[in-house]
Order: structure tokens, then C-alpha cells, then sequence
């Protein structure tokens, strides 16, 4: 009520309309951050996989291996950490999974596991698990692209009536001081904003959807 009282109703509607969109465009960076993590994260995942497959294929011992790697790769940390300390290092692949992009590490502990427990040799076992992650990891890459043009497309849809609202001013009309002083037209808009930004929320829960099948 006060707001209202100070700025005029219309401009109050439209304070909470540049706030909807301010919230907005927050959340969408931050699940932007989260996807880009997650690619970067199973990227060095099949990395990680593949030189260790070659490193211990070439007759280097696991611990050497690991500390080589870790030295490149951050989401070894807790794995390197594990062996320095001399504990469950199968156990350790299992928690760093909870890494973005890293789900795939929970595959090369139990086969770290087995190979403690029975002898056999790793490195043949992580050769195929690498080639299984890589798929996994090219396949996502694949849907995050196909999905991308969806996820444009909303954006653009979203911000069209700001150019319409350009062309209004172009044209003669006045659809400042209709939005800024008309409660009906402040109405609108606000109302205009809050379901474009649902529409480009939905389209996005849509495609992360699809990535997470």
C-alpha cells in the first residue's frame, strides 16, 4: 500500500514485474551454471577414466596413477585423499559421483571394489567404462543441443514485446505513459511479464526433462 502511495499504483504493478524478471534472470544464470559444471564435470570424468585405463594398462601402479591424475583433475581429491590415508578407496569413487557431471565415478568404484576383492585386472574393466562414459557424455552433449533451440526460442518470445513496445514509440503512440500511469495498462504488462517467464520456466523444465532421461 505505502509503494503504491509513493509511485502511483501502475508503477508499483510494474516494480513487481522488474522484479519478477530480475528473480528470473538469477535463477536461469544460476541452472545455466549448473548445466555447464555438469558438462565440464563429466568431461574430465571420462578423461579421468581414460588415462587411468592407459596409465594402469601400461604397468603403473593405482597409487601412482591417482596421484598423477590428481594433480590435473580437482575431482580427484577425495579419491587421492582416500589413498594417502589408506582408506576404502571404492568407497571413495562412490562419494566424489556426487559431483556435478561425476555420476559415473559410483561405475569405477564398484569396479575398483571387484577388482580388489577377486584380482582382477582393472585396467581392462576401465577401458569398457570409459567407452560406455563417453557415449553417455556424447549423448548428453547431443540433447543439450537439440534442446537448445527450444530454450532460445522461449527467450525470444519472451522479450518480444519490448520491441513491440519500440515500435509503438516509432509509430507515435505512447506506450510509456500508458504502462507507467494507466493501472490497467501497468496491470498488463506485469501480468505479461509473470507468464512469459512461466512460459520460458516450462520450456526449460521441459528440455532438463529430456537431458536427465
Amino acid at each position: 500500500v505505502s509503494i503504491a502511495y509513493v509511485f502511483g499504483a501502475p508503477r508499483a504493478l510494474l516494480g513487481v514485474g522488474v522484479g519478477v524478471i530480475a528473480v528470473a534472470v538469477w535463477i536461469r544464470h544460476r541452472r545455466t551454471r549448473i548445466r555447464k559444471r555438469r558438462t565440464a564435470g563429466a568431461l574430465a570424468c571420462v578423461e579421468i577414466v581414460e588415462n587411468l585405463a592407459a596409465d594402469l594398462r601400461s604397468g603403473a601402479l593405482h597409487h601412482v596413477a591417482i596421484e598423477r591424475l590428481a594433480l590435473e583433475f580437482d575431482q580427484l581429491t577425495e579419491v587421492h585423499a582416500a589413498i594417502l590415508n589408506g582408506s576404502d578407496v571404492a568407497e571413495a569413487w562412490k562419494r566424489s559421483s556426487s559431483q556435478p557431471g561425476c555420476e559415473s565415478f559410483a561405475w569405477v568404484g564398484a569396479a575398483w571394489a571387484v577388482a580388489t576383492e577377486s584380482g582382477a585386472p582393472l585396467a581392462e574393466v576401465l577401458d569398457s567404462l570409459a567407452a560406455e562414459i563417453r557415449n553417455e557424455s556424447d549423448l548428453l552433449r547431443d540433447v543439450e543441443a537439440a534442446v537448445a533451440p527450444a530454450r532460445s526460442t522461449a527467450l525470444l518470445m519472451a522479450v518480444l514485446p519490448v520491441f513491440a513496445l519500440g515500435m509503438g514509440s516509432g509509430m507515435g503512440a505512447s506506450p510509456g505513459e500508458t504502462i507507467t500511469k494507466n493501472i490497467w495498462g501497468a496491470g498488463s504488462v506485469t501480468l505479461g511479464i509473470v507468464l512469459a517467464v512461466i512460459g520460458v520456466f516450462w520450456v526449460d523444465r521441459i528440455a532438463e526433462g529430456v537431458e536427465r532421461q
